[in-house]
């Protein structure tokens, strides 16, 4: 474990006072962006991230438990479930591409 250094809480606190940055540039990204109806109708939704990669997908499963009609799942694993079908909204989430 690396001892924490000036330089390392400077960088911490920089990355914490980014946030409301970050999440303003995202919802601009998502405001932009061109999505077409799905071709068939969505029966549950998957989002899937390993890691740290995966936190985001348990911040908006918990944010739209009470709105959203289908089922939201998050995975954390290499495999999607096994009921992963045609009918399924997967969504990947990886920070380091």
């Amino acid at each position: 474990m690396r001892p924490y250094t000036p330089d390392s809480i400077n960088s911490h606190e920089r990355s914490r006072t980014a946030i409301p940055e970050q999440l303003e540039e995202a919802l601009r990204i998502g405001e932009q962006a061109s999505i077409s109806r799905p071709i068939r109708p969505i029966r549950n939704v998957i989002i899937t991230g390993l890691g740290g990669s995966g936190i985001g997908g348990t911040i908006v499963s918990e944010i739209i438990a009470n709105e959203c009609p289908v089922p939201v799942t998050v995975n954390k694993d290499y495999f999607l479930p096994a009921f992963t079908g045609p009918e399924t909204l997967v969504i990947v989430s990886s920070y380091s591409g």
